[in-house]
């Protein structure tokens, strides 16, 4: 039970960069033209 601190750190640090860096993409994504959306 001593790796379990280090994987919920992780887990919380990946989730923050994650929300951070996909509020980025979709913000970059609905500056430009909605020509093909393949998400």
């Amino acid at each position: 039970a001593e790796g379990k601190p280090y994987l919920v750190y992780m887990t919380a640090g990946a989730n923050k960069f994650l929300r951070v860096y996909y509020g980025k993409v979709k913000e970059c994504i609905r500056n430009l033209p909605a020509s093909d959306s393949e998400d």
